[in-house]
């Protein structure tokens, strides 16, 4: 790389690391809230520094080049060295902060952890604030462009990620303490006799339910889909229809609702649930600290 002052080789780098993450100049410009035109300029300073396209369109996407992908995990480390230096300057104090943390999650863990994790977060760093956002398509784009500090959820995998195993859960399903069935003996034909809600965040696609009847040649009927498992809890206590529900929420749900709890009729895969975040928040102390809160909240909730 050619010699440039400090502060345009940190930026540099930054940018390649937008451009190798999402091989696209437009994602690359909102990654780093620049314009496209502007990244453009920083891809010029690139390939010139490096004296290598770096970046090419092959048909109707852009490639690495053989250079950029040997320069990628270089740049990566780099990063993550420089953070975790800046974050050793000044040491954290939990007590005084006022940080907004923010962690993406499916809604059921709300339910779950979020109270034992906002205790202890109120105890701890009490000018602190927290932000939970739902856990979408877009959350790996905002860890990595760090609007986001934490995922939670099953099979994270990005390779610029570390993640942290934090459970195992099953499935229960719930039904309402009216329900006609109550008194009965929950056998597959009953349940799938039934009506159900499924919880999609987008309104597509299938549940683990879906997928373990699938290979059985079989299909529930399922009449209500939702985005969230709060409102799918509330139409289950006052209707007839079915729902199935990690086991920690179901255990919460019958305590606060009109709700009893089974065990599904079909066997269900345990879903392995992790905490991921970005690797070059890793040295962070301020990350660190969150991280232990969040965990503490979930493993002891």
């Amino acid at each position: 790389m050619r010699k440039t002052n400090s502060l345009d080789d940190l930026n540099l780098l930054i940018a390649f690391d937008a451009l190798m993450e999402s091989l696209s100049v437009t994602r690359a410009a909102a990654i780093l809230n620049i314009s496209q035109p502007g990244m453009s300029r920083v891809l010029a300073k690139l390939r010139k520094a490096f004296d290598d396209q770096l970046f090419v369109r092959v048909g109707n996407r852009m490639e690495a080049t053989p250079r950029a992908t040997a320069l990628a995990p270089m740049i990566q480390n780099s990063l993550a060295a420089f953070n975790q230096a800046m974050a050793s300057i000044e040491p954290f104090d939990p007590s005084n902060t006022t940080r907004e943390f923010v962690m993406a999650t499916a809604d059921y863990a709300q339910v779950t952890a979020l109270a034992g994790g906002m205790e202890l977060m109120r105890e701890r760093a009490p000018r602190a604030t927290m932000t939970v956002t739902p856990l979408t398509a877009k959350s790996a784009e905002q860890l990595h462009d760090g609007s986001v500090d934490l995922l939670i959820g099953p099979n994270i995998e990005l390779s610029w990620a570390r993640c942290k195993h934090l459970f195992d859960e099953n499935w229960q399903c719930l039904a309402s303490r009216d329900h006609h069935v109550v008194d009965k003996r929950w056998t597959l034909k009953r349940y799938l006799q039934c009506k159900h809600i499924l919880v999609s965040p987008d309104g597509v696609g299938i549940g683990p339910v879906d997928a373990a009847l699938s290979s059985l040649g079989k299909k529930r009927q399922i009449v209500l889909r939702l985005p969230d498992f709060a409102g799918a809890l509330w139409v289950s206590a006052k209707s007839d229809l079915i729902l199935t529900v990690p086991t920690s929420l179901a255990q919460s749900a019958v305590r606060m609702f009109p709700l009893f709890a089974f065990a599904p009729p079909v066997k269900l895969p345990t879903a392995q649930v992790y905490m991921a975040w970005h690797d070059r928040m890793s040295g962070d102390a301020a990350h660190q600290w969150f991280r232990k809160v969040i965990t503490a909240s979930i493993v002891n909730g």
